[in-house]
């Protein structure tokens, strides 16, 4: 299991990460885009970090969103997994949920 601790992208005195773009720019320094097209079985856990009170779902959509449009909800479901204060893992399943829902198709 590969485990991305977020910690050090929360700056001293900050609570909550929040904001998409803050989430799609630690996307692209953890190098999710290449992780998520290796073939291979890894589990990766993504770790707020403790002194974190609250991490918003926009954070959660930058980070997260394209790795959902690409894997879909079972894969996706399959290889990340989120550990945290109690509320995160209901924000995290939130940002999956809206990703869902803005990239399917129309009936």
């Amino acid at each position: 299991m590969k485990r991305f601790d977020l910690s050090s992208y929360a700056s001293d005195g900050i609570r909550v990460l929040s904001g998409r773009e803050k989430g799609e720019a630690v996307r692209k320094d953890l190098h999710l885009d290449e992780l998520d097209g290796l073939i291979d079985e890894e589990v990766f856990l993504v770790v707020p970090p403790t002194l974190i009170r609250h991490v918003n779902s926009s954070f959660f959509l930058g980070l997260i969103g394209e790795s959902v449009k690409r894997l879909g909800r079972i894969a996706f479901a399959q290889r990340y997994k989120v550990e945290g204060l109690p509320g995160v893992e209901e924000r995290f399943r939130q940002a999956v949920d809206r990703m869902l829902l803005t990239t399917a198709p129309l009936p």
